[in-house]
């Protein structure tokens, strides 16, 4: 049982490395005209999954993917834009249980086995503001 979950979760985790993550190279193949439009050294910085103030929407997209979520705020009566960008926390939690079997003598004995379970939840990590489609601020959230 415990060896079964286990291969689980590698598939499972492997499967959200190929399918799920995408690198800034990709999405710059995948948006040309995007990435045309930004400088030269925006565009070294987005390839490198870096940004920086005054730049576009596009320009983050490609640098750090698809935020998780999208929200927005007021603040002095203006719109701030934030992309939220989360990661999925795997961990194990121990736990013992007792197995009982009848021995070659008919008696019944009892073991103790190792058989962790494992809790997932999701972590917000990063969050881009934006105000009228430009980043005007960032902030790491763990």
């Amino acid at each position: 049982m415990v060896c079964i979950r286990s291969v689980i979760l590698i598939i499972f985790s492997v499967l959200f490395v190929f399918i799920g993550c995408t690198s800034p190279q990709k999405r710059a193949e995948e948006n040309p005209e995007a990435f045309a439009r930004l400088s030269k050294d925006q565009q070294r910085m987005v390839l490198e999954g870096r940004i920086e103030e005054g730049m576009n929407e596009d320009a983050v997209y490609i640098a750090l993917g698809r935020p998780s979520k999208k929200r927005d705020m007021r603040i002095e009566g203006e719109t701030i834009n934030n992309w939220i960008y989360s990661r999925t926390v795997t961990e194990e939690i121990p736990a013992f249980r007792d197995r009982y079997y009848r021995g070659h003598n008919g008696r019944l004995y009892r073991s103790c086995y190792y058989d962790p379970y494992y809790r997932s939840y999701v972590v917000d990590t990063f969050r881009v503001m934006f105000k009228s489609g430009k980043v005007v601020g960032w902030e790491e959230l763990n």
